[in-house]
C-alpha cells in the first residue's frame, strides 16, 4: 500500500499495531503507531480500536490522535504492567460528522431542491433586515431605502407614513401603487449630480437663501 504524508486515506489494509505495552510508565501518554517497525497514520481516531487491559477504549474520550494520525493520545496515562492491543482499519471509513461550514456547492444541489413552493413559502420576515445602500453603507430594513442628496422627496406608503423619495414604491397596495409625493418647498440647497437629470412636479418653492445648482449637461424639469 502506498504511503502518505499525514493522515492517511480512509481506505487501506487492517493491521495490528506493534505491541509498545512495555514503555507504559503511569506517566507518559503519547505514543508512536507503528506496523512492522514502520511509522504508520490512522485517518481519524475511529479507525483504531484499542484495548487496554482486555477494555475496549471509546474513541475521543480514552485517546485521540496527534502528529497527523501518527501517535496516539490517552487520555489518562497507562499505568506501568498495563496490556495493550489496537487494531488499525483503514477500510472502513470515518464517523459520519456534521458538514461544514461553506461546502456545499451549487453544483451538489439537486435541480428539484429547490423549488417556488419553498421560495414563495418565505414571510415577509425572512426579507427584513440589513440591505447594502448604493454608497456601500448598510439599512436596517427594506422601508430604510436610501435617499437623495440636498432636498428629500417622499412617496406616500400604506400605512400612511411616507419614505425616501428615491426609493422605489413596490407596495402592491392599489389605493396607493405609483402614488408619490414630494415637498412643495425646497428648503436645502441642493445640487443636481453632473450628467444626472432631475425632476419634480410644479409649482415648487425655494425657501428665501436656497439654490437648486444644475451643472452643464444636466437638466431639471418641473411638471
Amino acid at each position: 500500500m502506498a504511503n502518505y504524508i499525514g493522515n492517511q486515506l480512509k481506505n487501506g489494509e487492517f493491521k495490528k499495531i506493534d505491541d509498545f505495552s512495555s514503555s507504559f510508565n503511569g506517566t507518559t501518554t503519547t505514543f508512536n503507531l507503528q506496523f512492522n517497525g514502520t511509522s504508520v497514520n490512522a485517518g481519524g481516531s475511529e479507525q483504531l480500536v484499542v484495548s487496554l487491559n482486555g477494555v475496549i477504549q471509546e474513541p475521543d474520550t480514552a485517546y485521540s490522535l496527534a502528529t497527523a494520525g501518527s501517535q496516539i493520545v490517552f487520555s489518562s496515562a497507562p499505568s506501568n504492567g498495563s496490556t495493550c492491543f489496537i487494531m488499525l482499519f483503514g477500510g472502513i471509513g470515518a464517523l459520519a460528522s456534521q458538514v461544514a461550514d461553506n461546502t456545499i456547492t451549487t453544483a451538489k444541489i439537486a435541480d428539484s431542491a429547490v423549488h417556488d413552493v419553498k421560495i414563495n413559502s418565505m414571510s415577509a420576515s425572512k426579507l427584513t433586515g440589513a440591505l447594502p445602500a448604493i454608497d456601500g453603507s448598510s439599512l436596517t430594513g427594506i422601508d430604510a431605502l436610501p435617499s437623495q442628496t440636498g432636498e428629500s422627496g417622499n412617496y406616500l406608503t400604506t400605512d400612511g407614513s411616507t419614505a425616501s423619495w428615491a426609493a422605489l414604491d413596490t407596495d402592491a397596495n392599489s389605493t396607493t401603487k405609483g402614488l408619490y409625493e414630494h415637498s412643495a418647498t425646497i428648503s436645502t440647497s441642493y445640487t443636481i449630480g453632473t450628467g444626472n437629470n432631475a425632476m419634480s412636479s410644479g409649482p415648487v418653492e425655494l425657501d428665501t437663501g436656497v439654490t437648486v445648482t444644475i451643472p452643464s449637461g444636466s437638466t431639471w424639469t418641473i411638471v
